[in-house]
């Protein structure tokens, strides 16, 4: 994953076109069970009401979250921690796992993955997309 500048979007040789950019969602998430420690306390990053309706909104559209109750979704909004990077940073490496789950407020990503025996494909995460 990579974060691109906004003049992204305009480019003449972005593919898929603009008016084709589809905001992509999880189709396959396997994850083992974890347990939890008794007395761990998530973490609590302050933030202003528009940002937690706006992380609130996007937990509920996700079928990761479809499960949780509203508490544990409050929970989850209280520890994410707003992040902004600047164009081409690299947020994470395929076969990586993944430790952090991002949301797309503003700006776009462009998502790279090659399977075996394939060229690179890649897509583009517009915002609003997790």
């Amino acid at each position: 994953l990579d974060i691109l500048d906004d003049d992204y979007l305009e480019s003449p040789y972005l593919y898929p076109k603009k008016e084709e950019v589809v905001r992509s969602r999880h189709s396959n998430i396997f994850a083992e069970q974890v347990s939890v420690h008794v007395n761990y306390v998530p973490p609590v990053f302050p933030k202003t009401q528009e940002d937690a309706r706006f992380i609130n909104e996007m937990l509920v559209r996700d079928s990761v979250f479809t499960h949780a109750t509203e508490n544990e979704r409050k929970e989850l909004v209280n520890s994410f921690e707003k992040v902004s990077t600047p164009p081409k940073t690299e947020l994470t490496r395929q076969g990586k796992i993944a430790d952090f789950y991002y949301i797309i407020h503003s700006g776009v990503v462009r998502v790279v993955a090659q399977d075996e025996g394939t060229s690179n494909s890649y897509y583009v995460m517009a915002p609003m997309s997790f």
